[in-house]
């Protein structure tokens, strides 16, 4: 009996926003532009570095980033000896580019504790005391903690566990248990990516349930739907939104000839981010106070819905040539377009993606 076999990726879509009109053709060597913000702080509670230290006191200055629609979010320092100067403009970057040593562990920081992780349950993994302080000193004790964690990786800050802060023996317990748990327990993880990447099979019998695919989104998760199939677990539940790196698999419905997989994340720029000044003012009619200002990293996601769809038809053969664009690629394209709300369609063919996304 001749068996119908189901072949992968034969187009892409990507879009802003899903159902915007169709724009243009992407190609391969668009590019995307990069997100620009502007900083400000507010006042933050000093932290003292131990023996050992590169740095002895500092404040741990609460700083924030402002994109052009107004978004305002948290950022850390990555670089502890450089004046922030809120005069400069600021654009993402790459962790390459921003030459900050142990990003990997940075993120990992940033993904298990403020503001990604609530105060309280930041301070229970800590196994610190919480009795009796108000939701606001835990945000400030979250926040100055994560700081100086990051500062640890980055900057070689150590902080000073018998006096940790000049604000009391009890905040200086809270803030040392925060810091020495997420010193301690920092892995490695990888550098995030704006981009969607599926990474699965190049065939299946479209009368069976397909080999597993994963996928990587912007934020690490991501709402799916499919026309023409189910999207299952490996219990065959079904599945309408899926993390980065979790199997899932596909149920090609009776007389199907073809699926459509559709993602969708409500994050445009992952937490993790690397901002870095691009040595114009804020202001053009100003000047800039210094020649420089300081890495940032940013603390979570940047919201602005984003969205990826792939194709698979019905195909008489079992074997696909291995030619032509790549996925990856195709969605670096795409996403150039993404920015300014356009429908990019890119056709390709490729046997496999590899899957680039650490939340998972």
């Amino acid at each position: 009996m001749k068996k119908t076999w189901m072949r992968a990726g034969v187009a892409l879509t990507a879009a802003a926003a899903l159902g915007v009109g169709l724009a243009g053709t992407a190609h391969a060597d668009d590019e995307k532009e990069p997100v620009k913000a502007t900083p400000t702080t507010e006042s933050g509670w000093k932290v003292n570095g131990g023996d050992g230290s590169s740095v002895g006191q500092i404040s741990a200055s609460r700083i924030y980033l402002t994109t052009a629609d107004g978004t305002k979010s948290p950022v850390y320092c990555i670089d502890i000896h450089t004046r922030l100067d809120t005069t400069h403009e600021y654009e993402e970057g790459s962790w390459e580019e921003s030459g900050v040593a142990n990003l990997p562990l940075v993120q990992w920081i940033l993904h298990n504790s403020y503001p990604n992780v609530a105060p309280a349950d930041l301070a229970e993994a800590a196994g610190a005391d919480v009795a009796g302080l108000d939701e606001k000193t835990l945000e400030q004790a979250a926040y100055t903690a994560t700081q100086t964690a990051i500062w640890n990786k980055t900057d070689g800050f150590k902080l000073d566990a018998a006096d940790s802060t000049a604000e009391g023996a009890e905040i200086d317990a809270l803030v040392t248990a925060i810091d020495k748990y997420l010193v301690e327990s920092a892995e490695e993880m990888p550098e995030p990516t704006k981009e969607f990447t599926l990474d699965g099979p190049d065939a299946w019998d479209a009368s069976e349930k397909s080999d597993a695919f994963k996928l990587t989104a912007p934020g690490g998760t991501a709402k799916v739907k499919a026309e023409g199939a189910k999207i299952v677990d490996e219990n065959d539940k079904e599945l309408s939104e899926v993390k980065s790196g979790q199997e899932f698999y596909l149920i090609p419905d009776d007389g199907a000839e073809k699926i459509t997989l559709t993602a969708t994340s409500e994050y445009s720029t992952p937490s993790g981010s690397v901002f870095l000044t691009t040595g114009q003012p804020v202001e053009a009619a100003k000047e800039l106070k210094t020649d420089k200002s300081q890495r940032l990293i940013l603390a979570k996601a940047l919201p602005g819905e984003t969205g990826a769809e792939w194709e698979f038809e019905l195909d008489d053969s079992g074997t696909l040539p291995v030619t032509g664009m790549s996925l990856t690629n195709s969605l670096l394209a795409g996403a150039g377009l993404l920015l300014v709300g356009a429908l990019a369609v890119v056709v390709m063919r490729r046997r496999r993606v590899a899957s680039s996304w650490g939340d998972a």
